[in-house]
This record gives structure tokens, sequence and C-alpha cells, in this order.
């Protein structure tokens, strides 16, 4: 009875808080993104909602644990206000089952994220970066920046381009494939670089292979050659897509690309463990919350516990950042920087739980 009560409880604050959050990012968003809705040429409110829905999952990523803590510091100081905890101890109530409880709505919660960082995320992430940075830019060509390479298909061919500056007219370490009409590759050009030339782009120092029926039939190599590229560099867009938008399986993939080559997948391996780790924020979040608002009814209200679910937020995404780019860094091991922070409000959570009193 008190289980459901208290599940009732939280999940209804939550999603007060839920939306709240929801909403004040929308608001951020759209006055940080006003000049190009105002600028874009295909602006009209199916776009501006379908926008905003699309990004709704990335911001996720911190509301959701925000929201849990919000909601955990306000309920249990709302109980404790209102003499319910001294209620629960006076029926028998264990502080075990309390915990239970709470380590309950903290598995609820640390699936939801989990489950929107690996499903929702990566799919809705892509297509709110099209519609800011295409549909709305009224760009008609585009490519993909993940694994620390530039990827872009047009008609039969598929570009592969490591370094690209496209406002200075530059590109650097360069692959193209042409594919048949099997999907077979009928031609492969490698190149150390590209110079945007008197408005078409020219290939420098290209090796050139021509396969027929995946044998080589013949092979060349030029100083300066014209690349398949007929846009201007000014109608070109790079949509950059971070590990924390991809999914799981999506970096396994890629370190298992990157296995036998010479890129550094430290950062790789950071953000894998960290999809794991990063959810956790919740059931830890949910714990504090109930330690730091059971003490003497009279001790704190609703306006400390929001200061005191702010500062602790804001106290853990600082710390674990911080440890996570040691990582990329490698002054810390990368099977280690995810679980610092973690270690850290375990530690705190385990003196509060010797202070207080139930």
């Amino acid at each position: 009875m008190i289980a459901k009560y208290i599940i009732k409880e939280f999940i209804k604050i939550f999603l007060y808080f839920f939306l709240a959050f929801i909403l004040i990012f929308w608001i951020a968003d759209f006055f940080g993104n006003i000049s190009t809705f105002i600028e874009s040429k295909n602006l009209n409110l199916l776009n501006i909602f379908k926008y905003f829905i699309f990004q709704t999952p990335l911001a996720l990523y911190y509301i959701i644990p925000f929201s849990v803590l919000s909601t955990g510091c306000f309920l249990f100081s709302n109980l404790n206000t209102k003499y319910e905890i001294i209620a629960f101890r006076t029926l028998g109530v264990k502080r075990s089952l309390l915990y239970k409880i709470l380590f309950t709505l903290g598995i609820i919660f640390y699936l939801i994220l989990f489950i929107n960082n690996e499903f929702i995320n990566p799919d809705f992430f892509y297509k709110a970066k099209m519609i800011k940075n295409v549909e709305l830019k009224d760009k008609k060509n585009y490519a993909v920046l993940q694994e620390n390479k530039i990827w872009y298909k047009k008609d039969q061919y598929i570009f592969k381009i490591g370094i690209a500056n496209f406002d200075a007219g530059f590109m650097q370490s360069i692959t193209v494939l042409k594919f048949d009409d099997n999907f077979r590759i009928s031609e492969r050009i490698d190149a150390k670089g590209a110079l945007y030339v008197d408005n078409k782009w020219k290939l420098q120092n290209s090796e050139n292979y021509k396969f027929n029926n995946n044998r080589l039939i013949s092979y060349s190599e030029s100083a300066l050659s014209d690349i398949p590229l007929d846009f201007n560099r000014e109608d070109f867009v790079v949509i950059t897509i971070e590990n924390k938008n991809i999914s799981f399986m999506q970096l396994l993939k890629i370190l298992k690309n990157l296995k036998n080559s010479s890129i550094d997948t430290v950062k790789y391996k950071t953000d894998l463990l960290n999809k794991f780790t990063y959810p956790l924020v919740n059931i830890l979040f949910i714990f504090i919350a109930f330690l730091l608002n059971i003490k003497n009814p009279r001790d704190r209200g609703r306006v400390t516990a929001a200061l005191i679910s702010a500062v602790v937020g804001f106290f853990f995404f600082i710390v674990h950042n911080f440890f996570i780019n040691l990582a990329y860094m490698k002054f810390l091991p990368f099977f280690i920087a995810p679980f610092i922070s973690f270690i850290l409000l375990t530690i705190l959570c385990c003196f509060l739980d010797r202070k207080v009193r139930y």
C-alpha cells in the first residue's frame, strides 16, 4: 500500500517537472535558433513542430535525471513537512522497505533513460539535424560526420573525407567509390586532397583503380583531376553525429571497423561504457533526494529542496564530464572514468545513510 502510494505520487510530480523542463528547453532552443528560423526560406509551422519533437529526446539525456532529482527532493520534503515520514515509522515501515521502493523507481527511470538514449534519440537526433541544417537552410547537399570521417553519397558514388574545410575550399584524405548496378565497386579513387578551383572541386595526387566483376583492370595516377562533386561549397552542410547520439550497437560497429586502424579508439570505448553507467544517476539521485529530506520536518522546506536538487545535479554533471574528458585525454583509464562520479555519489549516499535517523 505504501509502495503504491509513493510510486504514484512520485510519477505524478515527476510529470510536472518533466513537462516544465521540456518547456524551458523548447523556449531556450527556440531563442537559440531564432536567426535560423528567421532566415529560413522553408519556414513553416510543420517544420518547426517536427524540429522540436525530434530534438526533444536529445534533451531528455539531461531532463530525465534532473526531473528525477527535483521530484525526489520535492516529494520527500513534502512528505517530511507533513509528518508522513514519521507516520511511516510509527506504522512500522522499515527503512529497508523504503529503500526497495526507491530502488524500484530508480530502475524504472534507468530503463526509460537507457531506452531513450539507445533506441529513440539516435534516429530523432538525425532527423532534427536534417530539418535544421538541410530543410530550413535549403541545403541540397549534405554529409554525415561520423567515425571522425565525413561520409557523402551522390548517385552511384560514396565519398569518404578525412578532413574538410568547405569555407576555405579544401579537403584531405579522400576516397571515392563508384558502384555499378549490382552494387559492386567499379571504380576507386584515393587522393591526398582536393581544392575548390574555378567553382569546381579538383583532386590532388590521386590514384585511380578501375574494376570489372571485382577484378582490377586498370590503374592510373594524376596530379590534378576532376572529382564528381558538382555542388558549390556554400551550399554544402556537414551533419555532425556525436557518440552520445548514436546507439550502443553502432558504437560497437565503429570499434570493430577501427580495430586494425591507427585511429585512437579510447573515446569510443569510454562512450561505450558511459552508455550503461550514465543512466545509473537516476537511482542515486532518488536515494540522495530521500536521504537529504527526511530529517527534522522543521529543518527544510520546498525552496531548500529545490536548491539542493540544483546544486547536486550541476555538481554531478560537471564532475562526470570532467572525468570523461580526462579519459578522452588518457589521463584516466577509459574503463574507470565513467564510474568515478557514481562511486562518489554512492559514498555520499552511504554517508547520509549513517547520519539519518529513521
